[in-house]
């Protein structure tokens, strides 16, 4: 992912969607464990929950497919696998 970042030359903070609603993220042990690794991963980019905010965002499906859970106004631009995918508005 930090690849297709780089490629792409995006910096600063994107969103982030996960199978977990960002209200119940901090109830669910193994989302908020998903969250802190991606975010460790992909320092120093910084993600944020309210994804609406921005054009580009990471999602993090492990647990769902992504066309059950991917809002409409997002496209997928990239897929690394096991569910984490880099998307960009659809209407940038």
């Amino acid at each position: 992912m930090r690849r297709a970042l780089n490629a792409r030359k995006i910096t600063g903070t994107i969103g982030y969607i996960a199978d977990i609603p960002p209200a119940g993220m901090a109830a669910d042990e193994q989302g908020v464990e998903d969250y802190y690794r991606a975010q460790f991963s992909l320092a120093p980019i910084v993600l944020d929950q309210r994804a609406e905010r921005y054009d580009w965002a990471i999602a993090d499906f492990r647990g769902t497919p992504p066309g059950k859970r991917l809002p409409d106004e997002w496209r997928v631009v990239e897929d690394s696998g096991n569910g984490v995918l880099l998307l960009e508005k659809a209407s940038r």
